[in-house]
């Protein structure tokens, strides 16, 4: 960690009075007014926008039924707490289901229609998995499915962004999750992914994109598409990459994407993520009080609005997606398959 980064938490620890929670209907009002700016944009990272906006948003809301049902079931609360509990996740529930038809038909128009060559396989990734939280039949992109993954494939069982892109173990991941979503795993063009994915790993442990140097996010990805895929590391694999992630944790709770980095918010859900997938019982060997504490203090800012990288860096849907989402697997609120996918359901 760098001696700036390390002065900059360490003052704002000393500044800041410490929150033991998360401010879900500031966070849901943050990713309303995101919703509606998605709405009238014409950049090309919409579908992923809306998946980075989309998640924690139905995060928020599975974490407003909690509160509800624990106040519900507790002699600790009164008429007006019950209440503001109850107005903010029935606005929530109402806002999604106001924007559901406008996403649903924007992400399967963008799908089916957009010019194969203008599109990115993280956008794909992103329709489908919108898409499937919305509960919409993600079947019915299959053939479109098949027909961008058919032209992306490398000879060697990875996968490219695009006709002209790179290729590596995140747009493999990608992939190979639009596979599993929309029942294309068992086609030809996956037959060489799991000897490409474990061709990644790193004798340091974790996984490498193309270069020799693993990285938390990469480790994430190949592990999860493993995992979808059904392939069982052996036991010296998964010791060297337990032993990787957990050394990704930072003095100050905070979780990095490879040594000697600083403490990201986003690797809350890289590294978590890819803990949980290789045996969530070793979650345990993260300090879970330390990281909560970086979580909701360093990554939340003063007003609640969204979630950031770290203090002094304005809030945004990635981070706020993937530190709730890390948050929420250390805190056991999401199962196995929303973890390998990266969905709420």
């Amino acid at each position: 960690m760098s001696d700036a980064v390390d002065q900059l938490i360490s003052d704002f620890y000393a500044k800041t009075p410490l929150r033991y929670a998360f401010d879900f209907p500031q966070i849901c009002t943050f990713l309303e007014n995101r919703f509606n700016f998605l709405s009238r944009s014409l950049e090309t990272t919409r579908p992923l926008q809306i998946y980075w906006t989309l998640f924690p948003y139905m995060l928020s809301i599975r974490q407003l039924k909690v509160q509800l049902d624990f106040l519900l079931n507790s002699d600790l609360w009164d008429n007006m707490q019950l209440s503001l509990v109850q107005e903010h996740l029935s606005n929530a529930q109402q806002q999604l289901n106001k924007l559901k038809p406008m996403i649903i038909q924007t992400l399967r128009t963008d799908f089916c229609q957009r010019e194969f060559h203008h599109f990115h396989i993280m956008n794909a990734y992103g329709t489908v998995l919108s898409l499937k939280m919305l509960n919409f039949d993600v079947n019915q992109l299959a053939q479109n499915a098949l027909f961008m993954l058919t032209q992306l494939q490398c000879e060697n069982g990875a996968f490219r962004a695009n006709p002209e892109g790179e290729s590596d173990a995140r747009t493999t991941f990608a992939a190979v999750v639009i596979g599993k979503l929309t029942g294309l795993l068992n086609e030809p063009i996956f037959a060489q992914t799991r000897e490409y994915l474990m061709s990644k790993q790193s004798y340091q442990g974790g996984f490498c994109s193309n270069g020799l140097e693993p990285h938390a996010a990469y480790t994430y990805c190949a592990l999860a598409a493993l995992k979808i895929l059904n392939v069982e590391l052996n036991a010296e694999e998964k010791s060297l990459h337990l032993h990787y992630l957990v050394n990704r944790q930072t003095k100050w709770g905070g979780l990095n994407g490879r040594p000697y980095k600083d403490p990201d918010g986003c690797y809350s859900w890289w590294v978590l993520g890819a803990l949980h997938i290789l045996d969530k019982d070793k979650l345990k060997l993260v300090n879970k009080d330390l990281f909560n504490k970086f979580a909701l203090n360093c990554c939340q800012p003063e007003d609640g609005c969204g979630l950031r990288d770290k203090p002094g860096v304005e809030p945004d849907s990635y981070h706020t997606a993937y530190v709730l989402g890390g948050w929420s697997i250390i805190n056991g609120a999401l199962d196995d398959e929303e973890v390998c996918l990266g969905i709420c359901m």
